[in-house]
């Protein structure tokens, strides 16, 4: 079982997020903001972030930027941007963007090969 930190601003796609996570037998954590969500790196010890884009305030480019200073805990975007520019960016940075709506079973296997790669990394 991995620890799972989910930071997306809607609470109805963070609560799916979770219920997901779970049934895939993993512990699920929510931050409902990118501020939050560098709060909860630090107390939940998470070993993968499954992340949001566009979140009011810090976003989640903003959230990515801080969390490498300080942490190397892979992170997935999941957000409902997945324009050309943003695939762009994310490809630059090194990070998985996942469209919302993918579908479960490919989450899964994304999770799993993402902690089990870090594992084998560390």
């Amino acid at each position: 079982m991995s620890r799972i930190l989910i930071i997306d601003d809607s609470a109805q796609m963070s609560h799916l997020l979770r219920e997901m996570v779970s049934i895939f037998g993993h512990e699920a954590e929510i931050a409902h903001s990118g501020t939050e969500g560098i709060q909860k790196v630090q107390s939940f010890d998470p070993e993968l972030i499954l992340l949001d884009i566009m979140m009011p305030g810090m976003d989640g480019w903003g959230f990515y930027e801080k969390h490498q200073e300080v942490s190397d805990v892979p992170v997935i975007m999941i957000s409902a941007d997945a324009s050309f520019s943003s695939r762009r960016k994310a490809n630059e940075l090194g990070v998985r963007l996942l469209e919302k709506g993918v579908e479960p079973f490919a989450l899964r296997d994304i999770i799993a090969e993402t902690v089990e790669g870090t594992r084998a990394s560390g």
